[in-house]
């Protein structure tokens, strides 16, 4: 398993890194094929326990991702520790901890967004905030829409959110520091106990801890462990049963799956059964419980099947790719269904049904043609999927994983034709008395193309498609080109990217 691989499962344990870092040292701050470094797939991946593992074995806490690459990236790890969901404070602390040069430093590629900014807009938490503010980030700097850090706050829709990270913005030394304040503590009280007892060495770890108490910094490791807590892994089907329901309730998909409804039960079973299938590289609890998870979707795979993918081998590795990610999307369907299988380009019939196999016959021709993304999602997914049944007064069956694998920015459209049917999407599902996130996206690139990169990051910083689109951030056919060779990490990995659209997202 790579570094990066390891890092970004959150595999990575010291002896293995020891390991890797004697036999290449700079392995430690190396970009992988995506532009990614260890410490950046660990912060995004959300694995505090490697953050802090490979910053105590040197990683750089400034180094930037992107340096090697032809596209423009630039995001610095604590942007990426400020945007990663769920929130997690203890990485930026972790970060802070190495007093990094870069952690207000604005990134050109996310509209001068400062990691400040980026916290208020993607995450809203106020402890992120607080932590920075502390560091010393600045409320004025102003991104490409000249919006500041206040600006952005001001539109943070949870009233109570709101004025915690507005509280934040003012620490309470900033506040006001006489009587009953640091400085009043400090030299009315400690001072003249201490000069009595003539125990200075004191003196130091009192202030630090005073000064945590009055700026509201709390003390290391004090918001997260550096580990998950660990909750009961599933290993009957009783326990799948009752992981599954907690899934239901806490994703909001009980209109979906209401009492009596027997298809939990029946991908519990199916994935309790799996553990002894020989023909099952994901055997683990977690593993499973991941493969049940995704069983709850009805999962679409929409491929590029236009000219440009007949570069670089993107093509045939797409077509490799569609099968494993339509192998994994349903082995846990009890049913035995399919994926819905869709091209941009290309029409095809009795495709909503198809296995792996399928899917890798069905890709075996010669690509042509334009990137109308946005205009054949609404043409062969959207309207016979999601608007036809329910304008005629139909339901859903489960709520549908949309799958987007391409190589290029759109072509034959509107370069936000792709964002706007996204959002009619979500507003149209709102209208019929669902989550907007009962359809959910996953956005994917393969090849190198710069011009699909900075698309891709124009939709990064629109807050309101990130409700229920998620971006990958590897370029799927470089960690493709990496885990081939081991049939068990690759799953592993596929598993990990099909789990992400359906563990961060979510617009009520």
């Amino acid at each position: 398993m790579s570094i990066w691989t390891a890092a970004q499962s959150g595999k990575l344990k010291e002896g293995r890194l020891l390991d890797i870092l004697g036999e290449d040292s700079s392995l430690r701050d190396r970009e992988d094929g995506s532009g990614m470094t260890p410490l950046g797939y660990a912060l995004e991946n959300r694995k505090a326990s490697v953050v802090k593992l490979l910053l105590a074995h040197g990683a750089d806490p400034d180094k930037p991702m992107g340096e090697t690459m032809n596209f423009r990236d630039g995001r610095t790890p604590m942007y990426l520790a400020a945007i990663a969901k769920p929130a997690s404070p203890r990485m930026v602390q972790l970060l802070l901890e190495k007093k990094p040069t870069t952690f207000d430093k604005p990134i050109p590629s996310r509209g001068n967004q400062t990691p400040l900014m980026a916290a208020i807009a993607k995450t809203s938490n106020p402890e992120i905030v607080k932590l920075l503010i502390n560091a010393g980030a600045s409320l004025d700097a102003r991104d490409d829409n000249g919006k500041t850090a206040r600006d952005l706050a001001d539109t943070v829709l949870n009233p109570e959110i709101k004025k915690q990270i507005k509280d934040a913005f003012e620490p309470p030394l900033r506040k006001g520091g006489g009587k009953g304040g640091l400085r009043s503590y400090m030299t009315k009280w400690v001072v003249g106990v201490l000069a009595k007892s003539k125990a200075w060495r004191a003196f130091g770890s009192i202030f630090k801890s005073a000064s945590r108490y009055f700026l509201g910094i709390a003390s290391p490791g004090s918001y997260y462990p550096e580990e998950e807590l660990d909750e009961e892994q599933p290993e009957t089907v009783e326990d799948f049963k009752n992981s599954l329901n907690k899934v239901v309730n806490n994703d909001g998909l009980g209109r979906f799956f209401p009492p009596g409804n027997t298809y939990v039960n029946e991908v519990a079973e199916k994935a309790a059964a799996l553990k002894n299938d020989p023909n099952n590289w994901l055997k683990s609890p977690s593993q499973l419980q991941g493969l049940a998870t995704v069983a709850l979707y009805k999962p679409i795979l929409y491929c590029d099947d236009s000219y440009s993918m007949n570069e670089e081998d993107r093509w045939r590795k797409q077509a490799e790719l569609a099968k494993r990610i339509t192998d994994i999307a349903t082995r846990a369907d009890p049913n035995n269904r399919g994926i819905y299988f869709r091209l941009i380009n290309t029409t095809l019939y009795n495709a909503d049904n198809l296995d792996g196999n399928a899917v890798l016959q069905t890709l075996n021709f010669r690509p042509n043609g334009y990137t109308p993304l946005g205009t054949r999602l609404r043409e062969r997914i959207l309207n016979p999927l999601v608007y036809a049944p329910l304008s005629s007064g139909g339901q859903l069956e489960r709520p549908y994983l949309v799958m987007i694998i391409t190589d290029g920015f759109p072509s034959g459209e509107s370069q936000d034709q792709l964002r706007n049917e996204i959002l009619e999407c979500s507003q149209f599902l709102g209208t019929k008395g669902y989550r907007k996130d009962a359809v959910r996206f996953c956005l994917s690139q393969i090849g190198t193309d710069d011009e699909a990169k900075d698309f891709m990051n124009k939709l990064d910083m629109d807050d309101e498609v990130l409700q229920v689109l998620y971006r990958t951030s590897e370029l799927l056919d470089a960690r493709y080109d990496e885990l081939r060779k081991n049939e068990a990490e690759l799953e592993d990995w596929l598993l990990s990217m099909l789990l992400s659209p359906v563990q961060t997202l979510n617009a009520e």
